[in-house]
């Protein structure tokens, strides 16, 4: 899921973020390689007039992302941004401004909100991680099995690390929802 997070007021940004959160399917594969993510400024016409040009990252990763810099835009309008993949977009998102706050009330966080999202991301990869691993040592090293990895145990190791994954990032969002004045 490609998120961006804009913070501010009016035509004042104090905060913006862009990057894929859910990055299951980039693993299994190599991720996103080749890939840049642009912040545009369009005007209430639609008409762009401004683009910060993020930098093309060569590497591959699952989980892109890129933070701009505070500003005072010149204009109302809309404020975009895009991933690309490979010199493709392949995604976008807009947050329109007018007098009121900049973004919409599902898109305000606080830093703590921010802080346990990434604590909940991080462990949602320790737990695929784990959950890959471990069926991988079974099929390797169980007695009665032929000690060989083969595209099945991937698969299968791959769907595991998957259901980890989701198991542990769905019992960290029930434990939170439990506690009063959790995110």
């Amino acid at each position: 899921m490609f998120t961006h997070i804009i913070r501010g007021d009016g035509r004042r940004i104090t905060y913006q973020n862009a990057g894929v959160d859910c990055a299951f399917v980039a693993a299994l594969s190599s991720g996103f390689c080749n890939w840049r993510i642009d912040f545009s400024y369009a005007d209430t016409d639609n008409r762009t007039y401004r683009t910060s040009r993020g930098r093309t990252h060569t590497e591959c990763k699952i989980d892109p992302m890129r933070n701009n810099s505070p500003q005072t835009l010149p204009r109302y309008g809309k404020a975009c941004a895009h991933l690309y993949v490979n010199g493709v977009r392949r995604v976008s998102h807009a947050t329109t401004s007018r007098s009121e706050p900049f973004m919409v009330a599902q898109q305000q966080r606080t830093h703590a909100d921010q802080a346990w999202e990434a604590r909940r991301k991080r462990a949602g990869i320790a737990a695929f991680l784990v959950g890959l691993g471990a069926t991988l040592a079974f099929f390797a090293l169980w007695p009665g099995l032929p000690h060989v990895i083969d595209w099945g145990a991937v698969l299968a190791a791959l769907a595991v690390g998957g259901l980890a994954r989701w198991s542990c990032r769905s019992w960290m969002t029930r434990t939170a929802r439990r506690k009063p004045g959790s995110p």
